[in-house]
């Protein structure tokens, strides 16, 4: 099987990876400006990832909830599920 590396880090992706799973690191989430994130280079990936993505099940613990970082990724409304911890305000 052949990998292809990953412009976000050194991990790498298996030319069959399954589009329905998979993991991301989104580190800010708002509610007026939806998924962003401030490592530019990551930006591109994180937007391949949800553009494909039939389902997008986002899990983030409170310290990323009402965060806004300077590169634009998604909406929130691209977002399916939702799950966080009880401290998320």
């Amino acid at each position: 099987m052949k990998n292809y590396p990953s412009l976000a880090t050194s991990r790498t992706i298996p030319a069959r990876s399954n589009p329905r799973q998979g993991d991301h690191r989104i580190p800010a989430i708002d509610l007026k400006v939806g998924l962003t994130n401030d490592y530019l280079p990551e930006v591109i990936t994180d937007r391949t990832i949800l553009n494909h993505a039939r389902e997008v099940i986002l899990v983030a613990d409170h310290t990323k909830c009402g965060r806004a970082a300077s590169a634009f990724v998604a909406p929130l409304s691209r977002v399916n599920t939702f799950v966080t911890d009880d401290q998320t305000p």
